[in-house]
């Protein structure tokens, strides 16, 4: 997940990327009428490289912002409530790239445990899962 920041003169637009698409505009920090909106959401770029090479008008200025994803976030889903104090001191001490990972590699190892269903051991708890850096195990 990437966010961006666009400076306008009518305030600021944040817009998030996750896996190179486009998946939220957040216009709480500006001043754009319903209209503006609209308008703005026909020319931001879709994919990330696109909004890489975009070349801004009117002064607007579009730079990455840092992306603070927190602990609670990874916890609801994850969805095995056992150990959290000694995942979240696991948590913090990540990286933000491989808490992005992890998300991913959440998402993934989710899916992985529906469909082996009851034929599996139990789902691993979320500190042995983070301590292990078992999101590796989904990187493409």
């Amino acid at each position: 997940m990437k966010k961006y920041e666009i400076a306008i003169t009518l305030g600021t637009i944040l817009i998030t990327y996750t896996e190179e698409v486009l998946t939220i505009i957040d216009f709480s920090a500006s001043t754009l009428k319903p209209k503006q909106r609209i308008n703005f959401m026909s020319i931001v770029p879709i994919t990330l490289p696109e909004l890489l090479a975009y070349k801004w008008s009117n002064g607007a200025v579009c730079t990455e912002v840092e992306c603070i994803i927190p602990f609670e976030q990874f916890w609801e889903l994850y969805g095995y409530k056992v150990s959290k104090k000694g995942s979240q001191i696991l948590w913090n001490k990540l990286s933000n790239a491989d808490k992005q990972n992890a998300l991913q590699g959440v998402r993934k190892y989710n899916s992985f445990c529906s469909q082996m269903n009851n034929r599996w051991r139990s789902k691993k708890d979320p500190e042995t899962w983070l301590r292990k850096e078992g999101w590796r195990d989904y990187e493409k």
